[in-house]
């Protein structure tokens, strides 16, 4: 999925001195962001001298070792720099003094199918913002373009009060890679306000580059500050399947107390193919939990619940003794090849009844509730009061 890179026209002499808007008073600060940010430019200029195959996923050592060089100077860059930025700068300013000074880079002719470079290093981008309710607190990302993708680099910077100038709190980065997947491709962050303890975290999500399949994966974590800004303290991660043929590469939300992931991925009905997920997670301290909602409707809740692990799903079912043996079964059969979602009827009195299964293990689940939904009963006949047509194919809000 190739990405639209956005960076501002600007004049770079304007910004060649202490007086711009971001600079706190701190001597030498043009003289060293000048030449970190030529290191920058020498390292990208290296890296796209090396000749890259059309479409070719594959990263040899070479560029992989460039990569890493742009990524190394990039840090040295941005943390150098910081080091002059004022307490109260916006970050537009900063994204600003960044863009001009660290080699912020657009190539047009990469959209255009006639024209296409094939080069790793051919955007660079920086993106700055002050995460809500932390005034002592600025993000940095920097993206680096690559075939197929991006590969993204955040920094996250704390200014102590009374402190001289930002330190790097958390740096995030992915390890050197042999194949574009390994990098850290349409990278998103969100940092939760403070809870009642003053505690905080820091979300992010990554999607990993690929030239030929809308479907990737979505890796989400959640850390805090570790022993090194390299070193953060992570303290969950989950890897999904996600889909990006809707343009939609995920969206997290951090709460002090509650964590939020939505992406597109599949369902288990091969007429439907896609549905919109999501997930959601208290957050107490370093313990999660998945909680309510676990889904936009009640049929996508009954595919979620066949597909989460009895550990999650039974906290979102009713007292039947017969709905675990329905899962346990629809899961292993999901898990192990493939547990058919087939038609969605509406029941006289507000369930939604939903078939699942195939062969000798066919169920039928009956959802309740307004949202947060509830797994409410499992049979393997179905009830003659859900005698509704199949709703499939369109979204199913219970009344």
């Amino acid at each position: 999925m190739m990405r639209l890179w956005v960076v501002a026209a600007l004049g770079a002499a304007s910004w060649m001195d202490t007086g711009s808007p971001a600079h706190a008073a701190v001597s030498g600060c043009a003289q060293s962001e000048a030449r970190l940010g030529a290191e920058v430019r020498a390292a990208r200029a290296a890296l796209l001298r090396i000749p890259v195959g059309d479409m070719d996923e594959a990263v040899p050592p070479a560029a992989s070792a460039a990569i890493e060089t742009v990524k190394n100077r990039i840090v040295a860059f941005v943390t150098g720099t910081m080091r002059c930025v004022a307490p109260n700068a916006s970050a537009a300013d900063v994204r600003r003094l960044l863009a001009s000074r660290g080699d912020a880079f657009v190539d047009p002719s990469h959209y255009s199918a006639d024209n296409y470079p094939n080069l790793h290093g051919d955007g660079l981008a920086y993106e700055v913002a002050r995460p809500a309710g932390h005034p002592g607190l600025l993000a940095v990302m920097a993206r680096l373009q690559i075939e197929c993708g991006d590969d993204g680099v955040f920094m996250l910077f704390e200014h102590a009060r009374g402190g001289s100038g930002w330190r790097l709190l958390i740096l995030r980065r992915s390890p050197p890679y042999q194949g574009i997947e390994g990098a850290y491709g349409d990278f998103q962050f969100a940092v939760s306000p403070p809870d009642g303890q003053g505690r905080w975290y820091l979300a992010t999500s990554h999607v990993p580059p690929w030239c030929t399949s809308a479907w990737r994966s979505l890796d989400y974590d959640l850390s805090r500050p570790g022993p090194a800004p390299e070193l953060p303290h992570i303290f969950f991660s989950r890897n999904v399947r996600n889909y990006l043929g809707n343009d939609r590469g995920g969206a997290i939300r951090a709460e002090p107390n509650l964590f939020q992931v939505r992406h597109d991925g599949s369902i288990a009905n091969t007429d439907i193919l896609i549905r919109p997920h999501l997930a959601t997670y208290a957050v107490l301290g370093d313990s999660v939990r998945r909680i309510q909602p676990a889904a936009p409707n009640a049929r996508d809740f009954a595919d979620e619940w066949v597909d989460t692990d009895w550990s999650e799903a039974g906290a979102w079912s009713g007292a039947d003794p017969t709905i675990r043996e329905a899962h346990r079964q629809l899961h292993a059969q999901g898990q192990n090849s493939y547990a058919p979602l087939g038609p969605a009827r509406r029941c006289r009195g507000g369930l939604l009844q939903v078939r699942f299964g195939e062969g000798g293990a066919i169920w039928y689940l009956f959802v309740g509730g307004r949202g947060p939904f509830r797994l409410m009963h499992a049979s393997r006949t179905q009830m003659p009061s859900c005698d509704g047509p199949d709703l499939n194919g369109n979204v199913i809000y219970l009344p």
